[in-house]
């Protein structure tokens, strides 16, 4: 039996670079961002904006922040807990933070006390299935040119043919 559940996509640190006019330099500031489909683009979706985060010198102590708040955010939609916490208490307590100020600002929809649940994907029906391909569309321009029709009455043929 096959099932479907709905996990969380995880969010990334994204770096921008600003130019400050008062001091005449560039800083780099970040900020917590989703990814997303929009017809042909890929998109982004700032969740909250983060900084420059002078606390986290190292690469790796930011991608860390991303992924304990994604791990956050998972846990409040499903209620399945991360067996681990960051390894840095300077990456928790700033993960954490941040979380807190997502759920208060309702950057994302967590919803509190909504439940989850597993589909068996076995179960589901179709009705009115369109396909997308080359050979659909050629059997939709056929139909809606109605060529079958058109090369019977030409070739004076009397059996018929399905495209289905």
């Amino acid at each position: 039996m096959m099932f479907l559940q709905i996990i969380f996509v995880g969010v990334f640190l994204k770096p921008v670079l600003k130019y400050l006019k008062t001091t005449g330099e560039h800083k780099v500031y970040y900020r917590l961002c989703e990814s997303y489909r929009y017809e042909n683009t890929v998109r982004h979706h700032s969740i909250v904006k983060l900084g420059t985060l002078d606390e986290l010198p190292d690469e790796s102590q930011r991608k860390n922040l991303a992924q304990r708040i994604s791990a956050l955010v998972k846990q409040s939609r499903t209620g399945i807990c991360d067996m681990f916490e960051a390894d840095d208490e300077i990456v928790e307590s700033l993960a954490q933070k941040y979380f807190l100020t997502i759920l208060k600002n309702e950057r994302l929809d967590i919803i509190k006390g909504r439940d989850y649940e597993t589909i068996d994907t076995h179960s589901i029906k179709n009705k009115n299935i369109r396909e997308v391909g080359t050979e659909w569309i050629c059997a939709q321009a056929i139909q809606q040119l109605k060529l079958l029709n058109f090369s019977r009455k030409k070739n004076g043929i009397k059996k018929q043919y399905s495209l289905h």
